[in-house]
């Protein structure tokens, strides 16, 4: 090599610039033809990764989403659909009795049959000749346009006292045998209608020998259950 032929200083310098450049391009040429596909894998690795970052903090946040407290009223209304009265009283009526003593029974059960209003009271004298008028079947009447299942509880017996000044008193029994819903009738299905429910009580009244001439009253309590 000639002295011409060699390069100078600054010569050099810019040959091996314009070399590395061309290697460089060569690398990238070669990168771009077989590298890019490790390039692109990472991209979307990476993207993946994001996504799954992402959808960790949208779980999160939903396990801490924001509360209110609401008022919500509360109401209710009650009325009392069913009374009970009693408007007719067990009346033995006027009793001419025998001096022997004797029994007076008003059978009350035919009332579960009857409309109200009806009452169904039937005497039946005892032994003796004692003779009764203007009694009636004692009335209980259930005010409820509800169809209900009725039943009585009678006491076993009730007193009524006279007042001839010697304060006597007079048994009644059998009370729940002559009279409608009790026990021996049976329960009293009464139908939904405006007029209500009249159940009749009955019972037997014993007048003993030698019973003084008095009126004779008094009450007595009875448990209506449905």
């Amino acid at each position: 090599m000639t002295a011409d032929n060699i390069p100078s200083g600054k010569n050099r310098e810019s040959s091996d610039r314009n070399n590395s450049s061309a290697a460089a391009s060569r690398r990238l040429r070669q990168n771009n033809a077989t590298g890019g596909i490790t390039m692109r894998k990472t991209w979307k690795s990476s993207a993946l990764l994001l996504g799954t970052a992402m959808l960790g903090a949208v779980a999160l946040s939903g396990t801490n989403a924001m509360a209110g407290d609401v008022t919500v009223d509360l109401e209710a209304v009650t009325q009392n659909n069913i009374a009970e009265s009693s408007p007719t009283s067990l009346n033995f009526g006027t009793v001419d009795m025998d001096p022997g003593g004797d029994e007076i029974t008003i059978d009350a059960l035919g009332g579960l049959l009857n409309s109200a209003g009806s009452n169904p009271a039937a005497i039946i004298n005892g032994t003796g000749h004692s003779a009764s008028s203007g009694f009636t079947a004692g009335v209980i009447h259930i005010a409820s346009a509800l169809a209900l299942d009725i039943s009585v509880t009678y006491p076993a017996t009730a007193t009524i006292i006279g007042n001839d000044g010697a304060s006597t008193v007079l048994t009644i029994s059998d009370i729940d045998k002559y009279s409608g819903a009790g026990t021996e009738s049976g329960v009293y299905h009464h139908t939904a209608v405006a007029t209500g429910a009249d159940i009749y009580v009955g019972g037997t009244l014993t007048i003993p020998a030698g019973t003084p001439a008095a009126t004779y009253t008094s009450t007595m309590n009875v448990t209506v259950n449905y």
